[in-house]
């Protein structure tokens, strides 16, 4: 017997936002000091990198962003990341789970493995 479409094994998100532009960094703060390396340079930026929890924002430097090294982070630091980059878009955490692992890398530096 045939399922009714749209009904069984559905991934429609119901009451998620549509569009949400998850590398949006214009309300994510930017660290003093590259958080791969920890260099001071003066061409840091607020990146976004995909995990398997959900997309984070993160600051690197131009060396780090362009070598396409970012900084190894652990769960919980991890999920205290994607809850802050949530706020930071003005989204529920929720409303990012179907952007997780959409990525390895920093937003720009190409798909990853």
């Amino acid at each position: 017997m045939a399922e009714p479409p749209g009904l069984w094994g559905s991934r429609v998100q119901l009451g998620t936002p549509q569009g949400i532009d998850v590398d949006d960094t214009s309300q994510c703060i930017q660290a003093p000091a590259c958080e791969c390396c920890g260099g001071g340079s003066e061409r840091l930026a607020v990146v976004t990198t995909g995990t398997d929890i959900g997309p984070l924002c993160l600051t690197m430097c131009d060396e780090c962003r362009d070598a396409g090294e970012f900084p190894l982070i652990g769960i919980f630091r991890a999920v205290t990341r994607v809850l802050d980059h949530a706020g930071h878009l003005g989204v529920s955490v929720e409303d990012l789970a179907p952007h997780a692992a959409r990525r390895a890398g920093p937003a720009g530096a190409g798909p990853g493995p």
